[in-house]
């Protein structure tokens, strides 16, 4: 974890050994709104476990990250054992999750969130093979809970999960016309919870200020989206002074409105205009910046193996619309890499649906006499080379 959020969480942690509330923090006999922009889901859930299990917190934060890497591997896993109808299947899916690994073991902070609702996929596509009604309505409850959870830890992190769901939900004909508003109401009750709880959590903070006379920074809840954006602009060396550095974002602002504080409304449209003025003035550079980050995902997307799962699909081809949700979930989870910088902790979304569908493909390959096809396939091809000899 970086320095900056260590330093919130034990901030906070003591807050509320001291005080039982949630996202406080004192400094020099002040009590505030733990000032962090987002992420507060982290600094919730941490202090919950620490304090039931009477360890520290920077243990508790790894129970954490560890107990959503445990619980995403065996979703996954089950499920796609269920889907596997072939020993091979099974080999595919133990290599599978283990290139998973790589990515996770490094991350060590609140980036693993992105993994979490993506377990509701499996289960939702071995509902759709089993053409079990009850598993489809109970795949988008887990997505709705799973997703909730998420994004209060890191924002957005359900998008891309929501966009795979959603499109399935159109397109498939499990359930029709009307419905279709029971697997929606499924998510939404799921997805209803964490957000609940967090929003009473927030609300119980609040009130505890209040009644101390104590003001919320208007900092404490608010997501810096154009300084990310902005400062990954630094991709690629520049004329423009801008490199990946919260630093520099902060410099250029102060630049036109000095003293802006990061995190306020108003750092964040002066950094807005940054960026648009930067589009205006150098369109090559903002494109051939994006091209660049474009062509690192399409590397992360070889990296974990991605190639194989569009060759399993071109021989043995899927129903459209899951094919469409792949993409679509994929394009949506690469985003925050696109918009920011295309590492694996901002790619974490995209590399695990890549990851998915590489192992879905594959094992659905192998179901349907994929072997044989390529045979048939490579067969053809050779007799039309003789045949034009």
């Amino acid at each position: 974890m970086i320095a900056g959020r260590i330093a919130n969480l034990l901030a906070t942690f003591l807050s509320y050994k001291k005080y039982g509330i949630f996202l406080l923090r004192e400094k020099n006999g002040v009590i505030s709104a733990l000032n962090c922009c987002d992420d507060l889901g982290f600094f919730t859930y941490v202090p919950m476990i620490s304090s039931a299990l009477s360890i520290d917190p920077i243990i508790g934060s790894k129970i954490l990250f560890f107990g959503i890497i445990g619980l995403f591997f065996t979703v996954v896993g089950i499920s796609f054992i269920v889907l596997s109808r072939t020993i091979n299947g099974y080999g595919v899916i133990t290599l599978g999750l283990y290139r998973l690994i790589a990515p996770l073991r490094h991350l060590n902070d609140v980036y693993i969130a992105y993994i979490l609702p993506f377990l509701a996929i499996p289960l939702l596509l071995l509902a759709l093979e089993k053409k079990h009604k009850k598993l489809f309505l109970v795949s988008f409850f887990i997505a709705g809970l799973t997703g909730g959870i998420a994004d209060v830890m890191r924002i957005y992190a359900f998008l891309p999960v929501i966009v795979f769901f959603l499109i399935i939900l159109i397109f498939n004909s499990t359930f029709r016309r009307y419905k279709k508003i029971l697997p929606l109401l499924a998510l939404m009750s799921g997805y209803a919870i964490p957000y609940a709880h967090f929003k009473y959590v927030i609300h119980k903070r609040d009130t505890f200020l209040e009644q101390r006379n104590a003001k919320e920074e208007e900092t404490s809840n608010m997501h810096v989206f154009w300084h990310n954006m902005y400062i990954g602009f630094g991709y690629l060396a520049n004329k423009h002074d801008i490199t990946w550095n919260d630093s520099c974002g902060e410099a250029h602002a102060r630049e036109v409105i000095p003293g802006v504080e990061v995190g306020t409304q108003a750092y964040e449209r002066t950094i807005r205009n940054l960026i648009f003025n930067l589009i205006k003035t150098d369109r090559y550079f903002v494109f051939i910046t994006l091209f660049a980050k474009l062509g690192a995902v399409l590397f992360f997307f070889f990296l974990y193996l991605g190639f194989l799962g569009l060759f399993a699909a071109y021989f043995v081809p899927k129903a459209w619309y899951i094919e469409l949700a792949f993409l679509c979930c994929a394009g949506v989870g690469a985003l925050p890499g696109i918009l920011t910088l295309p590492e694996t902790a901002y790619l974490m979304g995209f590399i695990t649906c890549t990851a998915l569908y590489t192992m879905y493909s594959i094992i659905y390959f192998l179901n349907n006499n994929g072997f044989e096809r390529v045979k048939k396939s490579y067969k053809s091809i050779v007799n039309t080379i003789k045949s034009t000899e």
